[in-house]
């Protein structure tokens, strides 16, 4: 847990709950640390206040406590102290976009954040922040010509790493403006004109410089530009390796083109391409995405024939495939199996494994299977799983044990939705308390308004 001053822990703890309300969980307080006053208020503030008033007390706080923002040294120390809690500290990185006036960022604080979620496995949230960083005139300046005078592509002809330029903008700037740079490195403007290569540049493309762009353009969902790269490479007599091949069969399993992702498989083996586990993975994940479980167990037991260990991926695919076609037991074994490996399971294949048990009324072996992942402090379930087993607990009439889950979710940094108050108004509707469920209506109704004015 963060440090805390304790000083500040008094004054900022919650009142405890009216009755029937939705309780919410504090934490305990540890010695301070080097900390300024101010950031340490703010860390008690965002640890210990109520969570459907936080925001507004922190907004009060910051633009009364100095005349000058939060800087972005401020933020990382603040959200380096949330890390054992990476949903409030992306709750946090987002106040703070929307009251730009009150902090500022740069790469070292969107570095920070990006850290943390990546440290829990929060794989999309984390990609989500490195588009909004990629998108953000703070952090790249927007005026083309300032770009090339930085990244030196006025001296493109005569930088030996010409083949690395291209990727490093289309990580900057995008992967069009990538290509556009590739296709002058490379002098393939004046090739598709019929002229001849620029005098003096001998440099040609190779495959991992193609390789680059495919993955670039496959990133942005460009399907028809990563074709268009493959067919460049062939123009080029570039000869594909194991891994561009890997990018095109994930591109056609992507968008459901399994029968060409196969073809490409059987492609690689004529030519005498070995599969790696990644390559296996994309097409065992396609396989799955279809529902067609069979084919990606086919796969599966091959990398074992032939000696290839599979990895964390293979077997969330296989769980993921299982729980599509409704098929949980067999992804329970997999689990089961994954885990004696000593793999750790990502919070939105669980969510998947947890949504099909709650399905079949399951929901204590859902919760168990929960405990057991959250042993390993870098696993933090998802809000979506807590929310569907408190609504399988309301369902089944366990309302206890669903206030004391949703207490649990509170502390973790996940606030009460409208579905998560629906689901205690149904079960206690079942149960036939009215007045309780009238009571948590106007709570539901009175938090989503505070909600609105936050």
């Amino acid at each position: 847990m963060p440090p805390l001053l304790k000083s500040f822990l008094h004054h900022l703890q919650p009142p405890p709950p009216a009755a029937y309300s939705l309780p919410f969980s504090t934490t305990t307080s540890l010695p301070p640390d080097h900390h300024s006053p101010l950031i340490t208020t703010v860390i008690s503030l965002l640890t210990h206040h109520r969570s459907k008033s936080r925001w507004s007390h922190l907004r009060s706080l910051l633009a009364t406590s100095s005349s000058t923002p939060l800087t972005p040294g401020h933020f990382s120390q603040i959200t380096l102290k949330l890390k054992s809690n990476p949903h409030l500290a992306l709750s946090f990185f987002h106040f703070t976009l929307h009251n730009s006036s009150l902090c500022s960022h740069n790469l070292r604080s969107y570095a920070t954040i990006i850290h943390i979620l990546s440290r829990a496995r929060l794989k999309a949230h984390a990609q989500e922040v490195i588009r909004a960083g990629l998108r953000s005139p703070i952090l790249f300046n927007n005026d083309e010509d300032a770009f090339a005078e930085k990244t030196g592509l006025g001296r493109v002809e005569q930088d030996c790493e010409g083949h690395s330029r291209p990727s490093e903008v289309s990580r900057c700037k995008g992967s069009f403006v990538g290509y556009g740079v590739f296709k002058e490195v490379f002098g393939l403007e004046s090739c598709e004109h019929g002229e001849k290569m620029r005098r003096g540049f001998r440099a040609r493309p190779n495959v991992h410089s193609f390789n680059e762009l495919m993955v670039g353009f496959y990133r942005n969902g460009e399907v028809e530009m990563v074709e268009e790269i493959w067919s460049e490479m062939d123009r080029f007599g570039c000869v594909a390796n194991g891994f561009s091949y890997g990018v095109l069969m994930a591109v056609f399993c992507e968008v459901g083109r399994l029968s060409e992702a196969e073809r490409l498989w059987e492609e690689m083996r004529v030519k005498g391409i070995m599969p790696d586990v990644a390559a296996y993975n994309t097409v065992i994940g396609g396989f799955c995405k279809a529902g067609e479980v069979e084919k990606a167990e086919g796969l599966y037991r091959e990398m074992g024939l032939s000696g290839m260990e599979s990895s964390c991926v293979t077997f969330e695919h296989l769980i993921e495939g299982y729980c599509r076609i409704g098929d949980v037991d067999s992804a329970i074994l997999v689990y089961k199996d994954m885990h004696r490996r000593d793999f750790r399971l990502e919070a939105l294949t669980m969510e998947l494994l947890i949504g099909g048990l709650c399905e079949q009324k399951r929901v204590f072996e859902a919760l168990k299977i929960m405990r057991s992942a959250m042993r390993d402090v870098s696993f933090h379930p998802s809000g979506k799983s807590y929310e569907l087993l408190i609504n399988g607990l309301c369902e089944d009439g366990k309302i206890e044990e669903a206030l004391k889950l949703q207490s649990e979710m509170v502390g973790k940094g996940f606030d009460p939705n409208s579905a998560i108050y629906g689901a205690f108004i149904d079960g206690h509707v079942k149960l036939g308390n009215e007045e309780m469920a009238a009571v948590l209506r106007k709570e539901m109704s009175a938090a989503q308004k505070q909600k609105q004015e936050d």
